[in-house]
């Protein structure tokens, strides 16, 4: 027979790291792909732009319309796409992707780790409190099987670091 608080516990424990790690998985907002996209485009036209002026200056006018084949078989048409259309209008086009994503709405870099950083004390708290009640359980000379992903730090650490009187 469980415990009804000591399994309450464990429901909580679970469900707060189902949302840690959901957290941890949260993919960039839409504001964080532009600030990346942008300089990685300007940067990749450059780099283009520079490659295909000194082809030309060496008379193969056509180098930088012959596309290099990558080591995994893909073709970065990036560059070429860059210098042609200009980086700019390259990234708005791109970002329309991102519309109906799960990034367009998604919260910002700071406001997921502040999220994460709650989660994870409430996390411990409830780790905590397990522990006291399966200190509790057994001082009453029940057996408790610890959860196998319960904390070291959390099931050795002294009683009055679990909120247990002394």
């Amino acid at each position: 027979m469980i415990d009804q608080a000591l399994h309450g516990l464990r429901v909580q424990i679970a469900q707060q790291q189902v949302r840690i790690n959901e957290l941890r998985a949260a993919p960039p907002s839409r504001q964080e792909i532009e600030a990346r996209l942008a300089p990685h485009l300007k940067t990749e036209e450059a780099a283009f732009r520079a490659y295909a002026g000194n082809a030309m200056i060496g008379m193969d006018v056509t180098a930088p319309l012959r596309l290099r084949v990558g080591p995994n078989g893909t073709v970065n048409l990036l560059p070429l796409m860059a210098l042609l259309l200009g980086s700019n209008v390259l990234a708005k086009a791109l970002l329309t992707c991102l519309d109906g994503s799960v990034s367009r709405n998604a919260p910002s870099a700071a406001e997921v780790a502040a999220s994460l950083e709650d989660a994870e004390s409430h996390l411990l708290g409830l780790e905590r409190a397990e522990e006291a009640e399966v200190c509790r359980l057994e001082s009453l000379g029940q057996q408790v099987v610890r959860r196998p992903d319960a904390r070291p730090e959390v099931v050795l650490a002294i009683p009055d670091e679990l909120g247990e009187p002394t």
